[in-house]
């Protein structure tokens, strides 16, 4: 599905977005979510979206190849790690 890219990450191959949210931040979360994407989003659904009670707030990661990206996210102050196939 298509979603806004503010920060250029569809110009990467094979990218996705992992997302570990507590329960009490769950709808802060997915009205997060709606409002960046236009998409709404439940625990499971994307299966990389999941609830972990040992959290305190949202973890998110997103998984790309892409130099060029990696050198925009850290220009834009997003902490890149990498390099990994």
């Amino acid at each position: 599905m298509p979603t806004n890219d503010p920060y250029g990450f569809n110009a990467a191959a094979d990218t996705f977005l992992e997302a570990e949210v507590s329960n009490a931040r769950t709808a802060a979360f997915e009205n997060r979510y709606l409002a960046a994407t236009g998409a709404n989003v439940t625990p499971g659904n994307p299966s990389k979206y999941q609830l972990q009670p040992n959290k305190w707030g949202a973890e998110c990661r997103i998984y790309f190849n892409s130099p060029s990206v990696a050198a925009i996210a850290i220009s834009l102050g997003m902490h890149v790690e990498g390099p990994r196939p």
